[in-house]
């Protein structure tokens, strides 16, 4: 499981809405439409205000939670809203509004989770964004096989090369590079091969 540290937590009170195609003129110039630049403007403001820190340059996890207007023949409880707009397209929206004010560049965005629901009665539609930065992946989240040889590694008291460790114990030298590190085993114990 990672572990998180939440960063941001804001919420937008608007319809969730994904982000339109670029638009062309005639003479083939690309533009933004103008309801995803007044879009992304506000989202960004709030964004700003929200946090005020210096921009971040590492991996991060993204959660939306889009709530939009609740259709009069839904009655009340949870629902999903499987209707427009996608998903992938709320999350690029957001993604280039956290580019700039919270985020060096929208890539470092490692994990995301996009829910849709449809808002209680009475609610506000709204986008509640939530980033968190991620724990940078480390050696204990490794999951390897384990079997009797990496017991007999980590008793192994004796220094010996790599090549001559990983034949008395039958293993891959490549393998035993990857046991070692997993496993965080003293380099001191074991000689590196010339």
């Amino acid at each position: 499981m990672k572990s998180t540290r939440r960063i941001l937590h804001c919420i937008i009170p608007m319809e969730p809405a994904g982000k339109e195609e670029a638009r062309r003129t005639r003479h083939g110039q690309v533009y933004k439409a103008p309801k995803t630049r007044a879009r992304m403007n506000e989202i960004s403001r709030q964004l700003l205000v929200a946090y005020q820190g210096p921009l971040l340059d590492e991996p991060v996890k993204l959660d939306i939670l889009a709530f939009r207007t609740r259709p009069k023949a839904l009655t009340s409880g949870v629902f999903y809203a499987a209707v427009k707009p996608d998903c992938d397209n709320i999350c690029k929206l957001i993604g280039d509004c956290l580019q700039g004010t919270v985020l060096v560049n929208d890539s470092r965005i490692a994990v995301v989770t996009v829910e849709k629901y449809f808002a209680e009665r009475g609610e506000t539609p709204r986008v509640e964004i939530t980033l968190s930065t991620l724990r940078k992946p480390s050696q204990e989240w490794r999951i390897e096989p384990v079997d009797d040889r990496i017991f007999k590694l980590l008793d192994f008291k004796e220094s010996m090369s790599l090549h001559e460790l990983s034949v008395k114990l039958g293993m891959k030298p490549k393998d035993m590079l990857n046991t070692i590190r997993t496993f965080k085993i003293p380099y001191e114990t074991i000689k590196a091969a010339s």
